[in-house]
C-alpha cells in the first residue's frame, strides 16, 4: 500500500507540475490528490498505521471504550485514523489558512 501512495503522490505532484501542458488547474489536482492518498491510507490503516504510529495507536486503544479495544485491528486503525489523525490534520491546514486569509487582509488594507 506504501508503494501505491508513494506512486499517486508522484503522478498528483506531477500533474500540480505540469498543470499549464495539461490544461487542468492545480487546486483541483491537490484536491483530488490530498482525497486519494488519505482513501489509501484508511484501507492500508491495518498495516500503515502500527509501522508508522504505533505509540500513538497504543495510547488510543487504551485511552478508548471497552467496545473499541475489543474490536479487530483494522477497526482500531480506522478509527484511530478518523478520531486523531484527520482531526490534527485538519487543524494544521486550518491553522495555516487562517493566517494567510489574515495576512492577506493586512496586505490589501496597507495597499489601499
Amino acid at each position: 500500500m506504501l508503494v501505491a501512495i508513494t506512486v499517486l503522490f508522484i503522478i498528483g505532484y506531477l500533474a500540480i507540475a505540469l498543470e499549464h501542458p495539461l490544461r487542468i488547474d492545480k487546486t483541483a489536482s491537490a484536491l483530488l490528490l490530498g482525497m486519494l492518498l488519505w482513501v489509501l491510507y484508511a484501507f492500508g490503516a491495518e498495516t500503515i498505521v502500527p509501522a508508522v504510529s504505533g505509540e500513538e495507536l497504543k495510547e488510543f486503544i487504551a485511552a478508548s471504550s471497552a467496545s473499541l479495544q475489543q474490536e479487530s485491528l483494522a477497526r482500531q486503525c480506522l478509527e484511530f485514523i478518523l478520531n486523531v489523525k484527520i482531526i490534527e490534520h485538519m487543524g494544521d491546514i486550518s491553522s495555516t489558512l487562517f493566517f494567510l486569509v489574515g495576512a492577506m487582509t493586512i496586505v490589501e488594507l496597507i495597499d489601499v
